[in-house]
C-alpha cells in the first residue's frame, strides 16, 4: 500500500529524535474515519486518536514507537444486526529499523527477541498512521453482541420475527423459525 492508500497516514521524521523521545499525537479526520469505516466494514468510526512515544534505540537507526489509542465506534450486532456503540482503549508498541538494502542495515548487529522483527524504514522516514489503524483493527471486539441477548448468544424463537424485512413474502415460512422447530425437535 502506498502513503496515498492509506486510510490513515502519517509520516514522521525520525532525524528529529535525539537522545530523548519524541511525543506525538495522531488524530482521524472526519474523512480518515470514514475510509477506516469502510476498509474495516463498520458502521461508523466516530473517533481515533492515538499518543506516542518515539524513541531512539541504542545509538543506531532502531526506534520503538509505544503509547495508546482512543477509538470510538460504531459495529454491528452479530445476531441482531443492530448497531451497537463501543469505546476502545489500546496500547501500542511497534518498532522500525533500517531497510533490506540499507547500508546501515548491513553495519548494524541486532539481536531480535520474540518480537515481531522491526518495520522497514524509507530514510529516516517511518510511517505511524497504519500502525496504529492495524492495532485498532485487531482491538475490535470480531464478535459484537448487544448485551441483552440471551445467555447463547442468540435465541431463533425472540428473533424469527425480527429476521423478516419489511416488504417478504408473508406466507413463505421465516427460517429461523424451522431451525428453532428442528432444534426442540431433537432435543
Amino acid at each position: 500500500m502506498t502513503d496515498k492508500e492509506l486510510e490513515f497516514s502519517r509520516v514522521f521524521d525520525t532525524a528529529t529524535v535525539g537522545r530523548e523521545a519524541r511525543a506525538v499525537e495522531l488524530t482521524a479526520s472526519a474523512a480518515e474515519c470514514a475510509a477506516l469505516a469502510r476498509r474495516l466494514d463498520l458502521e461508523a468510526v466516530k473517533a481515533l486518536s492515538a499518543s506516542l512515544r518515539v524513541a531512539r534505540v541504542g545509538k543506531g537507526p532502531l526506534f520503538r514507537v509505544t503509547g495508546a489509542l482512543v477509538a470510538d465506534v460504531v459495529q454491528r450486532c452479530v445476531a441482531s444486526l443492530e448497531p451497537i456503540e463501543a469505546h476502545i482503549e489500546e496500547s501500542v508498541d511497534f518498532r522500525y529499523g533500517p531497510g533490506e538494502n540499507s547500508a546501515s542495515k548491513r553495519d548494524l548487529d541486532i539481536e531480535f527477541d520474540d518480537q515481531d522483527p522491526p518495520e522497514p524504514m524509507d530514510g529516516d522516514l517511518i510511517e505511524l498512521g497504519e500502525p496504529v489503524a492495524q492495532f485498532f483493527s485487531l482491538a475490535l471486539d470480531p464478535y459484537p453482541q448487544l448485551p441483552d441477548l440471551d445467555k447463547e448468544g442468540w435465541s431463533p424463537e425472540e428473533s424469527a420475527g425480527a429476521a423478516a424485512a419489511p416488504g417478504d413474502d408473508p406466507s413463505r415460512e421465516n427460517p429461523f423459525k424451522v431451525l428453532a422447530a428442528l432444534k426442540t425437535r431433537r432435543e
